[in-house]
Order: structure tokens, then sequence, then C-alpha cells
């Protein structure tokens, strides 16, 4: 047993107990290299529930937690883990309440991994730490749920990543969840979807759900794991309501998952997908339009019932079929579920929805391949990967990465891009060479061009708004704009007649950062 605030070297035992002591898989223990260990520790969320529910229970239970810090073998700082104390658990009265890890050390698996992180302060015997993470927390059995566990770390990574929003104790947000409830709300009986959607609500976000069924019954060119591919790149975790039946299929498109309505009287589980990886192999359905996002046959989840960062994956049955395979249990047995409904807090000013967007992929495919003539690119070529953000945050991302290029080549491209009027949010369709997705580490995806969209419109079938997006096309070192008529904007670049390019710029990975990025190094700040 740990025994105070100093760190220890891990041996080959102790690397073993840290399973009983914070649930870690063999992976992770893997790469611990020390740990330190705070007695009494006030954690908030703890205490917040403790003065709220345990303090009124018969038997006497510790309002202070232990803490638990854990660096890599090569020093770096991993995060933290809080345990609380259980009394009726004798045989193992400390138990895992939260996480705040680094996804540092999933960089060493065979697959990259890109996933969703927000900043976070912690203090260490004296050293101040800045984290990457996704935050986690368990829920306990009595007061909180499921649902209300994947509520809080939602919320409490937007409230780090973004200072429009607060972050909530876990008894606020139960009790937002009473005002819709028709009965008492302790002990809890988790919450339904609708419940989940209005605390998003009451928090300030302007939620949208999509479920499983009325999306299949709507028979468009594109499924729930499209729209969850689309937003989860956009920057939004997904609260994600599980099925669990262990024996049932759904069908589904080639080499991905096509849902039908979930069985009736199956058990429900909330988590959040957080991230996602990256297959160099992808098969394309000719009857839907191309997109980046079927190079993926695995996503990253976080759950309360196990360690942060499990793995989703997508197990194909053949005949155009497939299912989830996902440890759901907390004990690492995988069991085979579906996907019942997904909900996505957005913002406010949102009037297009990637429904919208991948319903127009059809149209825009052929209005691309026309102006992809001035590249002398094979249109079979192409695929779209679309994502939301706002106008803001598109000018300085170009200025980022394509800044020196273009100012390089002397283009007036960022000239045109910063006059340019735009909404408060765009949708960026990235369109992507098929062949550059094809690289195993996904380091080397480059992209054709952009098609910018007012995501602010209400009514894409009005001429005002699909008929007036932006085409920005990556010609040899530069960028030229155009609209959907192909007339060519003012002061845009012009190629030259003889011009034969190559995709050349990467994609805009904004939102999601590889596990093998240097940002999920933390060491002592100075």
């Amino acid at each position: 047993m740990l025994d105070g605030l100093f760190r220890q070297q891990i041996t080959t035992e102790k690397r073993a107990s840290l399973q009983e002591l914070i649930g870690a898989p063999p992976e992770f223990a893997a790469v611990v290299g020390s740990i330190a260990m705070e007695q009494r520790y006030v954690d908030a969320d703890y205490r917040d529930l403790f003065y709220h529910h345990y303090a009124g229970k018969h038997r006497e239970w510790q309002r202070d937690c232990q803490r638990l810090h854990l660096w890599d073998v090569d020093g770096f700082y991993l995060g933290a883990v809080v345990r609380s104390f259980d009394p009726y658990n004798e045989d193992r009265p400390w138990h895992p309440f939260k996480y705040d890890l680094s996804p540092r050390w999933l960089a060493g698996g065979a697959e990259p991994w890109y996933l969703l992180a927000a900043k976070r302060h912690l203090h260490a015997i004296d050293e101040a730490h800045e984290l990457r993470r996704f935050p986690s927390i368990a829920q306990d059995g009595e007061y909180t749920r499921c649902a209300h566990a994947a509520l809080w770390n939602v919320l409490t990574f937007l409230a780090d990543k973004y200072r429009i929003y607060k972050a909530r104790l876990p008894t606020e947000i139960q009790e937002l969840s009473a005002k819709w409830t028709v009965e008492r709300s302790f002990p809890s009986q988790g919450l339904i979807t609708e419940e989940m959607s209005s605390v998003l609500l009451a928090c300030g976000l302007y939620p949208r759900i999509y479920y499983a069924s009325s999306v299949e019954k709507a028979g468009g060119n594109f499924d729930l794991l499209d729209l969850l591919d689309v937003y989860l790149d956009s920057g939004f975790p997904i609260l994600t309501g599980i099925e669990k039946r262990p024996d049932t299929f759904f069908a589904a498109s080639p080499g991905r998952a096509r849902w039908d309505a979930p069985p009736e009287g199956g058990e429900g589980h909330a988590v959040v997908i957080v991230g996602h990886n990256h297959t160099p192999q992808a098969q394309y359905a000719s009857s839907r339009p191309a997109l980046a996002y079927r190079h993926r046959s695995a996503y990253l989840v976080v759950d309360d019932n196990g360690f942060p960062y499990s793995q989703m994956k997508l197990v194909p049955k053949g005949d155009d079929r497939a299912r989830i395979a996902y440890s759901d249990d907390g004990h690492g047995q995988p069991r085979f579920n579906c996907l019942a409904d997904i909900i996505v807090p957005l913002p406010r000013r949102i009037g297009i929805f990637a429904e919208d967007i991948l319903g127009l992929l059809p149209f825009l495919g052929s209005t691309t391949s026309n102006n992809l003539r001035l590249l002398d690119v094979d249109p079979a070529d192409i695929a779209f990967r679309p994502f939301l953000m706002s106008a803001g945050g598109y000018r300085q991302l170009m200025l980022k990465l394509y800044g020196p290029t273009l100012l390089s080549t002397g283009s007036a491209y960022l000239t045109v891009i910063g006059k340019m009027p735009l909404p408060h949010f765009v949708w960026v369709i990235e369109v992507v060479s098929r062949a550059a997705l094809q690289s195993a580490s996904g380091s080397d995806q480059r992209v054709y061009g952009h098609i910018v969209l007012d995501a602010s419109a209400q009514d894409l079938s009005a001429d005002d708004s699909y008929e007036r997006f932006l085409l920005l096309w990556n010609l040899g070192m530069a960028w030229a704009a155009f609209n959907s008529k192909g007339e060519q904007y003012k002061d845009t670049w012009t190629p030259p007649a003889n011009v034969q390019s190559k995709p050349c710029f990467p994609l805009m990975c904004h939102n999601l950062r590889s596990a093998n990025s240097p940002v999920f190094k933390s060491r002592a700040e100075s």
C-alpha cells in the first residue's frame, strides 16, 4: 500500500496492483513508472455528494478522498485518480471516483488514435502541471447513475474548453434532471434520453437528438455513425445511448454499421464517445457519397463503468452486417450492443445540421467534379469530410496551417478570406484524396479544397443557402475561391493555364489531436 505524498517507483508487484488501486488495464499499468498518493484530499464533486446525500446515512462515511498522481517511465506526468470511500464494501472500501488522465499511454499502440481533450491544471508534490485530457467521473449507484456521469463528463469538458459554459456539480445535474421527472429521484433510476437533453438545454446548450430508428426509417444516404462522425470531428463529445443486446446483429453498409431500431426491452447504458482510430482500409458503398470517415473501425469511449478511453469496435459479421464489440460491464469482457441514440451538445446559432449536409453531398459531388477539371483530378479519387466550426476559427486555422506557404507564393487568398463576409458558424467540407487516406497513420492525408456553407441558414432549399456556397480550391501552392456557379471571386489567385497540381495541404484536424501529439507530454511547469 502506498503511504505518504512522495513519489515511489513502481515495481512489478506494485504495477500489478494498479488494477485494484485505480482499475487500470495492463496497457496503462505498463507505462506507469512512479506514483504518489494524497491521503486526505478534498474533492469538490465528492464533497458535494457527501453533504447532500452520504452525510445523512446511518454508517459513517469519510468526507475526504485519496488522490493518486502518476508519472510514466520517462518522467512525464500522466495525471491523477481520485478514490472515494464506501463503508458498505468491507473488502474494497476505496474505489476510483474521478479520473484526470492524459491519453498519452494510447500512443504506444499499433493504431493511431485521435481524440478530444481540454486543459486542466493539477498540482502534485508542489509541482504544477498542465494536463490535456477528457474528464471522467464514476456513478455512485445511489444518487447518480451512468446518465448523470455522462452529463458531468460533457459539461466539465465544455467548461474547461470554452469560457461561456459552466461546470456543474453532481447534485446540480440531479436537481436539473428532477424538474422533468414525475417521481422521486432517490434512489436514482437513471435518465432517459429526453431528460438528459433537457439538462443540457438548462445549461445553456442547444442539443440535438438522433434516434437510430428514426435515422433508419428516413432512408437517406447516411446512417447514425455518419452523423456521429461529422459531429465528433466538429469537436463535440457525443452522448451515446447503448442497448445491451448480446446476440442481436444489425444491418450495416459495407465496412460500417447501419442500425435498425433497437429491440424493445433492452437494458440501456450511457457513455460519451470522444475519439476514433484511423485504418488504411475502407469500403465505399457505390450508392453513397464517399466519406473520409469510412477509414474508422473503432472509437474511444469515456464510460463510468470502466477506465477512460475504452475502445468500442465495429466488428464485421459478413453479409453486409456488423455489430459493436464493447466491454461495458467494467470487467473487460466484450459484449455486443447496438447504438440506440446520440445527443449532440450544439451551440445556439446553428440552423443547418449534419443530416442536411450529408443529404446535400450528391449535389455537391456533381458540382465538385466539374470544378476538379481545373486540377486535372479524377473525380473517383475524392472523398468528403464535413465538419462544423466558427468563421473566426476557420480564418485563424487557415492562417495558421497555410499562411506561411501562401505568403511565400504571393497569394492574395489570405486577403480575400479575411475580407470575405462569413456567418458566425460555417460548415466546412474538405474534399480529400482517397488515395492519400490509405496512409497507415493518416499523417499524409491531403485536401484538394474546401466547400464552405452558412451553418446559420434555416433552409438548404432556399436559393440564398447552398446556391451561394464557396469553393476554395488548392491549386498548386495557392487557393482559388469560386461560388457554386463556377464564378471566381475577384482578387483571387488565378492558376496558370497549364497547372498540374496535387493536393499539398493537410487536413484541418483542429479539434481532435493524435495521442502521439507532444501536447500530451506534461512535465512540471516552471
